[in-house]
């Protein structure tokens, strides 16, 4: 019994040697760099990033270029270096952890040395490293997988000309074969934290080390852990163009391999999606699916919702990708007044998201131009549109004189009336519900009774 315990703990143990083998079959180049040390605005954690991002990768079968507080010259030419090993069916991976800045639709990636050399903006392209310069070389390169990770979006660095120039990084698209991962959204700055890693790289660190997790899943899971422990300050952003599934460890049985995990298929397939999201310049839309649309935290029906929003309600489209099963319909990024984000399948000829309000909410002009004022005590909320879900712009205190510009049916008891007023003098401007019989809102003639009742 002693001996056949034995014989069966030797075979695990080479099978799991086998499986750990396999995983790291595939060449793998990294070329990690960290900038901490700047003559101005030095920043606590990027050479520790990099040391520990570098560790982390040796142990999964890369080989590691480490770069700590690199000079421009140091930076291009670990870069040429690093162009060179990607070849055939290599995976390369690029991170870089210090300060970055944009400008003019370029990404600048701050070498040591660089702050007393560049005074203005336009000397960026010479006494920095360009991020599209990395991009294109490994590119070039035509190896089968590459993966940029920028944790560079800190702040500005440069007080001189701060204000001429946009906060955080540009998004930039890859080639095929390429996933693009910054520490927060495009536009925004990150945070350098308190503890030895920055909030980002912390994470990124412990599930690079998860088994079986598909790199695409692991970047949603970063962004989703990063952005609850920074109670939504920082919202990691990730893009991809590759097919297939890469695992920085693999440890799938054969069985495993055969049945497949359901659940992370789904993440793949899902995170595929997302991937493919176009981004809108925040098109202002209303919700026409009644009573409401199920919002979900992915573009999938199989997943959860995280909630509902009622027909009329104001929304701004973030972004759209295209439905997995006709790449006609679509699924939309929305998010509300409120902040509530989410995405929702808009339906054939995205039916369930128009520009203009339900025939609920279609105005008429008011028949007479005649003065009103506020009945209901202490005050209405005056608001954007005819929709209890629309902004309140503010509290109008019960006695106050408007006229009544147009009006518009309730939606939810056509019965009762939205009305659109206006102040004598101008300031207050939107829309009041009139309350049962109208009762909010009364003619002038009848405020005397108001005030003595």
């Amino acid at each position: 019994m002693v001996e056949k315990n034995s014989v069966i703990k030797i075979l695990l143990l080479l099978s799991c040697f086998i499986f750990a083998t396999e995983s790291f079959a595939q060449k793998r180049v990294a070329l990690v760099i960290g900038n901490s040390h700047y003559q101005e605005r030095s920043l606590r954690n990027p050479t520790n990033d990099a040391r520990d991002i570098s560790k982390v990768l040796r142990s999964l079968g890369f080989e590691v270029d480490l770069k700590l507080d690199a000079s421009q010259e140091d930076m291009e030419d670990a870069v040429q270096r690093f162009g060179k090993e990607l070849q055939g069916n290599t995976v390369g991976l690029f991170y870089y952890s210090g300060h970055g800045v944009q400008y003019e639709g370029s990404n600048y990636l701050i070498p040591i040395g660089a702050m007393s050399r560049v005074s203005a903006p336009e000397h960026l392209r010479y006494k920095t490293v360009d991020a599209g310069y990395v991009l294109g070389v490994m590119k070039q390169a035509g190896n089968g997988l590459n993966i940029v990770v920028l944790d560079a979006c800190r702040n500005n660095p440069f007080k001189s000309f701060s204000r001429s120039m946009s906060r955080g990084l540009k998004r930039i698209s890859g080639a095929e074969g390429t996933i693009i991962a910054y520490s927060t959204s495009p536009g925004k700055v990150a945070l350098d934290g308190n503890r030895r890693n920055s909030p980002y790289t912390e994470q990124l660190i412990k599930l690079m080390q998860k088994p079986n997790l598909p790199v695409e899943i692991m970047f949603k899971q970063v962004r989703k852990r990063v952005k609850a422990e920074t109670d939504g300050k920082q919202s990691p952003w990730y893009e991809a163009s590759i097919e297939g599934d890469f695992y920085f460890l693999e440890q799938f049985d054969t069985q495993q391999k055969k049945q497949g995990i359901a659940l992370e298929e789904e993440e793949v397939i899902v995170s595929k999606r997302v991937n493919n999201v176009h981004f809108s310049e925040r098109e202002r839309q209303f919700i026409y699916r009644c009573p409401y649309v199920n919002v979900r935290n992915r573009p999938a029906s199989t997943v959860s919702i995280v909630t509902s929003i009622p027909c009329g309600a104001v929304v701004e489209v973030l972004g759209y990708a295209p439905g997995l099963s006709d790449e006609q319909s679509k699924w939309y990024h929305i998010q509300t007044k409120e902040g509530k984000e989410g995405w929702t399948y808009a339906g054939e000829h995205d039916s369930w998201l128009q520009s203009s309000p339900p025939k609920q909410y279609k105005t008429s002009q008011a028949k007479e131009d005649e003065l009103y004022f506020i009945a209901q005590c202490p005050y209405v909320n005056l608001r954007e549109l005819p929709t209890a879900e629309s902004s309140i712009l503010l509290h109008l205190p019960c006695g106050i004189v408007v006229n009544i510009i147009e009006y518009s049916p309730s939606f939810k008891d056509p019965q009762y009336t939205w009305y659109h007023i206006r102040s004598q003098t101008g300031e207050e401007d939107g829309w009041v519900y009139g309350g049962e019989e109208n009762s909010w809102l009364q003619p002038l003639s009848r405020i005397q009774e108001f005030q003595k009742s």
